[in-house]
């Protein structure tokens, strides 16, 4: 499973994935959770203090992620990897 800091690192990394390179999975992925994406984003880089209520919503939006791009839970480091494995 993978630990919460890396959660947020991976949902983080959505801010910097290039929509013409990648499928529109992600950008409607993207479009969808932007609020927690930008929460992670926040979190990574120590700007916002996180609440419950906001580790509940990271949580949720990367069981998401990993539904969406239909990968398990391995123990993710980068949302690159992820995009990797899945293709274009």
């Amino acid at each position: 499973m993978t630990p919460f800091d890396d959660r947020v690192e991976v949902l983080a990394g959505m801010m910097w994935i290039d929509s013409d390179i990648h499928q529109d999975y992600l950008d409607e992925f993207r479009a969808t959770h932007e609020l927690t994406i930008n929460l992670a984003f926040g979190v990574e880089y120590d700007l916002v203090t996180l609440t419950d209520k906001g580790k509940d919503s990271i949580n949720d939006s990367f069981d998401k992620l990993l539904e969406t791009m239909g990968v398990e839970d391995t123990g993710w480091l980068h949302i690159d990897d992820m995009v990797e494995l899945v293709g274009p």
